[in-house]
């Protein structure tokens, strides 16, 4: 493929890391926790004050960043924790998104951006 067939590739658009998706994480001190601790450290900390947008925003987070498969281990984590969780989880995204994230297979999930189409490219939103 030459860089005139590269640049027709359809983009996928994925949120850097020094940029809240949603608003509701400060780049410089959360997003960091989001983006480099382990699904059950998140929940931890997360559930300290249990609020449902606050568990869906940091969900949405790791969708908007690229990180669909711990996007879906951190709400499975959070219903695992407790498992009133999974309505309010799967009610908060379209019902296909939020059933995709709790019963697919992990090993289906793409782990990066790549992985959803090796046919895109990657255009990472700065602003």
């Amino acid at each position: 493929m030459d860089e005139t067939e590269k640049d027709k590739r359809p983009a996928l658009k994925v949120y850097s890391w020094n940029l809240s998706a949603t608003n509701d994480w400060d780049p410089e001190t959360e997003l960091p926790q989001l983006r480099d601790n382990s699904p059950k450290e998140l929940v931890e900390w997360i559930n300290q004050e249990p609020d449902t947008h606050v568990q869906c925003s940091a969900i949405m987070e790791l969708i908007r960043h690229g990180c669909l498969r711990k996007a879906a281990e951190l709400a499975r984590a959070f219903i695992e924790a407790d498992p009133t969780d999974e309505e309010p989880i799967i009610s908060n995204f379209a019902q296909p998104v939020g059933v995709f994230l709790l019963k697919m297979p992990l090993e289906n999930i793409p782990l990066d951006p790549m992985e959803f189409n090796p046919n895109s490219r990657i255009e990472y939103i700065e602003k």
